[in-house]
């Protein structure tokens, strides 16, 4: 692994992710019951240093959070490489909701006014590959792009398809990263699913991570991830647990968990299949993002803050909230 990047609730960088402060949440208007009716979430300070120096960036002017998240995160995974001129550099995105601010934007006046009301600025900035194409753009890619989607499994979707490119030498590093936004239709959809109930601890949240891979020179120690596993799918929560069961009893049995489920639905489970080989992170829950929070999972993983049983790997399980259960494994050098 060549490079890291983060934002999140807890701040910009990597470090913040290991902040053991509780984070303030904020509140979403309902739409459907605006009057009495307010969610907490925990959001992204869009006014912070590492965010404002992309305000001037005439790609993000106009571009959905979720681009600004992805680039600002992209962008520190590659500052500690020193890029050759003729470098093949990849990006792969793993996204859940996308750009649902937008989306909803353009979808709305579509509705209230009618056809000759749809944006045509807007419209770009609805479908998943758009904050790639800033990205792209802005950091001088040049190589394949593509995007995944999916629950927080898809994480590893896009880890999975960045180690392809490596091994077919498509390209000479990749960056792989994952990106959510904030908006209250996606909450909406949250209270619909029950995962955000009253008194539940679930919080929805928001931000990126991003890892730049590339091949190791010689005996080069760095840090890795060295395997994933194959995901086990489920359609209820009886099927969660037989999933949660079989991805670690089959995956590395010996080695200790990294604790990752937070609060989502899956707590419950994740905590009975896994209590006799958990680690110890010491810092605070930065609520559920999905492919966000798979990424940060994993750069907590690879810190020096995170204390497994017995030497430098892990296990860490990705609970995808509703499709299917993984783990990767990771070693630090």
């Amino acid at each position: 692994m060549a490079g890291r990047g983060a934002i999140s609730p807890a701040g910009a960088g990597v470090e913040a992710l290991l902040k053991r402060e509780p984070i303030l949440a904020s509140e979403l208007v309902s739409l459907r019951a605006p009057e009495t009716r307010c969610y907490p979430v925990l959001r992204v300070d869009p006014k912070q240093p590492a965010l404002d120096r992309w305000a001037r960036e005439p790609r993000l002017r106009r571009a959905s959070p979720v681009a600004v998240y992805l680039v600002e995160a992209a962008a520190q995974a590659l500052e500690g490489w020193t890029r050759p001129a003729d470098a093949r550099l990849g990006i792969v995105g793993a996204f859940f909701c996308g750009c649902p601010a937008y989306s909803r934007r353009f979808f709305e006046q579509t509705i209230r006014h009618g056809q000759s009301a749809a944006s045509p600025a807007l419209f770009p900035e609805t479908v998943y590959n758009s904050p790639l194409s800033h990205a792209a753009s802005i950091l001088g890619i040049g190589g394949a792009a593509y995007a995944v989607v999916g629950d927080d499994t898809a994480w590893l979707d896009a880890l999975r398809v960045g180690a392809t490119w490596l091994a077919l030498e498509e390209v000479d590093a990749v960056l792989v990263v994952a990106a959510e936004e904030l908006d209250i239709i996606a909450v909406e959809a949250y209270v619909a699913a029950r995962w955000l109930r009253p008194g539940a601890a679930f919080r929805p949240s928001e931000g990126a991570a991003a890892v730049l891979l590339r091949r190791p020179a010689g005996d080069e120690k760095v840090d890795r991830i060295d395997a994933i596993s194959p995901g086990r799918s489920y359609r209820n929560p009886a099927g969660a647990r037989v999933a949660a069961r079989d991805v670690l009893a089959a995956f590395f049995p010996e080695l200790p968990v990294f604790p990752t489920a937070g609060h989502s639905w899956l707590e419950g489970i994740a905590r009975d299949a896994t209590v006799a080989r958990l680690g110890i992170i010491g810092a605070g829950y930065l609520g559920e993002a999905f492919g966000a929070t798979a990424g940060w999972n994993t750069l907590r993983a690879l810190s020096r803050d995170a204390h497994p049983p017995v030497g430098n790997d892990w296990i860490v399980p990705i609970w995808g909230q509703n499709h299917q259960i993984s783990a990767l494994k990771v070693s630090r050098a």
